[in-house]
């Protein structure tokens, strides 16, 4: 519902130590630091969610829900993203911490 009413939601007590976010933090600033030549070796491709070059994407917001059930199905695709998304961050604390 958060999703349909307001494009975003917080989540709190998750059991992430503060110090595990700043390293991503302090890792995703030196990869941002980089020249675009740098970033472009990891570019995102069908494997992975890598690097997408500024203005290569572009936004349509005639494409906007509103809470019908196209709406519900959003929230279905954005849970299934979140759950590879939260994958990915594991994998990147997972090798922060050398596993």
């Amino acid at each position: 519902q958060a999703c349909i009413e307001y494009g975003f939601f917080y989540v709190i007590n998750h059991g992430i130590g503060k110090g595990i976010f700043q390293k991503v933090f302090e890792e995703s600033k030196k990869f941002f630091s980089l020249p675009l030549e740098g970033k472009m070796k990891l570019k995102r491709n069908d494997a992975h969610r890598g690097y997408t070059p500024l203005y290569a994407e572009t936004l349509d917001t005639s494409t906007e829900f509103k809470g019908n059930f196209i709406g519900l199905l959003w929230c279905l695709i954005l849970f299934k993203m979140m759950k590879k998304f939260m994958f990915d961050v594991l994998v990147i604390v997972y090798v922060i911490l050398g596993f």
